[in-house]
C-alpha cells in the first residue's frame, strides 16, 4: 500500500493539554485562590470534572464568537462549582472562562516536532481534522475524501 497523505486529529494526537488535563484549565487552583476559594478534596474535583465533560460535550464546539465561547466555559465553571458545593463568585466563573479562551493550555508532545519534521522530508501532504471545522487545514467533501485515500 502506498501511503498518499497523513492525516492528523489535533488533541491527543499532535498534542497534549498541559497539566496533563483539558478541565478545568491549567489556571483553576491560581484563580480560585485569588479569589478567595479553596479547593481541597482533589477527589470530588476530579469526579466533578469527569462529569463536566458531559456538558461540554453536549454543547457544539464551533462557537459564533469569542464572547459565547466565554459564555459556554463560564456556565462550565458555575456547574462545576455547584457539584463542588462551593459558593463561588460569578467573577471567578467569568475569570476561568476567559482564561479556558485566551490561555494556551496545551503543548506538542516530545516527538511531535521530529515526527512532523520526517513526513514533510517524505514530501507528503499533511492536514489537521478537528470536529470543529474552524480549525481544520483541509475543507474536502467526504467524497474526495475517499478517491484521494484510495
Amino acid at each position: 500500500m502506498q501511503v498518499k497523505a497523513v492525516f492528523f486529529d489535533s488533541g491527543h494526537t499532535l498534542m497534549r493539554p498541559i497539566g496533563d488535563r483539558w478541565f478545568p484549565g491549567m489556571q483553576f487552583l491560581q484563580l480560585c485562590s485569588a479569589h478567595g476559594v479553596v479547593v481541597v478534596d482533589n477527589q470530588a474535583l476530579e469526579d466533578a470534572c469527569d462529569l463536566d465533560y458531559a456538558y461540554l460535550a453536549a454543547h457544539p464546539d464551533d462557537m459564533p464568537d469569542v464572547a459565547a465561547e466565554e459564555r459556554q466555559f463560564s456556565d462550565y465553571y458555575r456547574i462545576l462549582f455547584e457539584r463542588l458545593r462551593i459558593d463561588a463568585p460569578q467573577a471567578l466563573s467569568a475569570d476561568l472562562a476567559i482564561s479556558e479562551v485566551t490561555d494556551v493550555n496545551f503543548e506538542p508532545y516530545p516527538a511531535t516536532r521530529r515526527v512532523l519534521d520526517s513526513i514533510k522530508a517524505m514530501g507528503l501532504p499533511m492536514a489537521l481534522f478537528d470536529r470543529r471545522a474552524a480549525f481544520s487545514t483541509l475543507q474536502i467533501p467526504q467524497n474526495r475524501l475517499l478517491r484521494l485515500l484510495r
